[in-house]
């Protein structure tokens, strides 16, 4: 009896000592800080879905994330691209562990009219 109830103690103790936080990870979210109904938002290898105006999107979660903030956008059937693309500069920064908020928002010296940001939160 006496070795199960020290078995029970040194699992239960293992097992206490086992972390599940989210410290080391990345969420983010999208924000639409335009006027206009985005159909569908890819970024970052997911969906985020519907976004209307104004409105944020839940968070996704990663392991680590690049820094460099841009967004497949659908309107009206029209496949846009939000922010600046990736042109071979070695090597891309990484976003440190936390919450981030990627905002796409009207820009007029972009190609597109878009442009995307990643902001801390």
């Amino acid at each position: 009896m006496k070795h199960i109830l020290f078995l029970f103690v040194v699992i239960s103790f293992f097992f206490s000592c086992i972390k599940t936080s989210d410290e080391n990870l990345v969420m983010v979210r999208v924000h639409n800080q335009t006027t206009i109904d985005f159909d569908s938002v890819y970024a970052i290898g997911n969906s985020f879905g519907l976004l209307r105006p104004g409105n944020y999107s839940g968070y996704k979660i990663y392991n680590e994330g690049y820094n460099l903030p841009g967004a497949t956008i659908m309107i009206s059937g029209k496949l846009i691209y939000a922010g600046f693309g990736f042109c071979g500069t070695p090597p891309l920064p990484m976003l440190s562990s936390g919450k981030y908020t990627l905002a796409i928002f009207k820009d007029s010296i972009t190609y597109s009219g878009y442009n995307a940001r990643f902001v801390k939160e």
